[in-house]
């Protein structure tokens, strides 16, 4: 696939898991392209039809989308471990695409799961599922009430997304040199990592964490988890390596560390510059490292051979960490409202779509 052209787009299982959303507005999205010919006796998308991964590595197997506002110029396929479905009755569009991705609705898949590593449903269990069919003029309040919440969440993402790549551009200046803040002058230097921190492994085998330890269990993954127990009480940073190789995490106080989970403290710098250096330095790093098939893990090395450019003066390090850190916070609030908004979307859906809460008269 390619998303610049094409005879044929194509919806592609993986994008309807983790991409798309319940609709599939082609004013919004954009859809990859197939690069190869692909004959035209395959049966196009339109407008309505819900397309369902049925392939998955989890339980979010039999996640859809409904197709909206697909013009009729545009030819599109849905891909493998897809369901291609057309209703037979007419829906209010947008309305299938909600209901079908709700739990009301995928709570009735779950006894079909199969697999193991590979979780997936079959045909001859959807065909076994049930739709709760309101009146279209409900179905119509109730995909325009879902839509409004989802525009309102698109917004702040779309703000989200803008104050990042702003953030990134200030990154890229002020973690470099390349722009001084005004009262500072003193020259920067370039230094190895492992000169100006400790940097050791955790100990512990990921098995030993807790759901209920009152201690932040650092793993490779991106969230911790917790632990009964701690090994370290200090300000670190905490990188992943492996699994979310890479991954940075700055934290203070008592913590416990998994076994390939390095552990940076004891800093001769101030440790939150050094944190958001490797965050965009290092991360990036390792990225390009992974894309081209060289880096599966972390070696101490690459870590204590690592880079940085740091300011000679101290009180220019803690005015460019106020600067990020403030950026950093005005992100993470806009990440909190999206969460609240998506919760709330969440609540209203179950009342909406189960027919608890009525939009229009019943008699209606």
């Amino acid at each position: 696939m390619n998303d610049f052209g094409g005879s044929f787009q194509n919806i592609h299982y993986g994008d309807i898991l983790i991409k798309y959303g319940e609709i599939l507005d082609f004013n919004k999205c954009q859809v990859p392209y197939l690069n190869s010919f692909i004959s035209k006796t395959y049966k196009t998308i339109q407008n309505g039809d819900i397309i369902i991964a049925d392939t998955a590595e989890d339980e979010t197997v039999g996640k859809c989308v409904e197709i909206y506002n697909l013009p009729q110029n545009i030819k599109v396929l849905s891909g493998m471990h897809t369901m291609f479905c057309r209703p037979t009755n007419y829906f209010y569009p947008r309305f299938l695409g909600y209901y079908m991705n709700s739990h009301i609705y995928h709570n009735q898949l779950l006894p079909y799961i199969t697999g193991t590593k590979v979780s997936a449903v079959s045909k001859t269990d959807i065909d076994k599922t049930y739709i709760l069919e309101p009146p279209i003029s409900e179905q119509l309040k109730i995909a325009e009430a879902l839509t409004d919440i989802d525009d309102l969440i698109a917004e702040l993402e779309r703000v989200r997304d803008k104050k990042i790549a702003i953030k990134t551009g200030a990154m890229q200046e002020l973690l470099t040199g390349k722009r001084r803040l005004p009262g500072f002058n003193k020259p920067w230097k370039e230094v190895e990592l492992g000169k100006i921190c400790f940097i050791k492994t955790g100990k512990k085998d990921v098995n030993e964490g807790s759901s209920i330890g009152q201690y932040p269990f650092f793993t490779c993954a991106k969230e911790h988890t917790f632990a009964d127990t701690f090994s370290y009480d200090t300000e670190a940073i905490l990188i992943a390596g492996n699994g979310e190789v890479g991954h940075c995490k700055y934290y203070i106080g008592k913590f416990e560390v998994y076994q390939r989970t390095y552990v940076l403290f004891n800093s001769a710098i101030n440790m939150k510059y050094q944190f958001q250096y490797l965050k965009y330095f290092f991360q990036k790093y390792i990225q390009d490292e992974i894309q081209q098939g060289a880096m599966p893990y972390i070696k101490l090395g690459t870590l204590t051979g690592f880079n940085m450019n740091i300011p000679a003066d101290v009180e220019e390090q803690s005015a460019i960490v106020k600067i990020l850190n403030d950026m950093d916070y005005e992100i993470s609030a806009i990440n909190d409202k999206i969460n609240k908004y998506k919760q709330i979307k969440s609540g209203v859906a179950g009342e909406l779509l189960s027919g608890r809460i009525r939009l229009v008269k019943p008699q209606e």
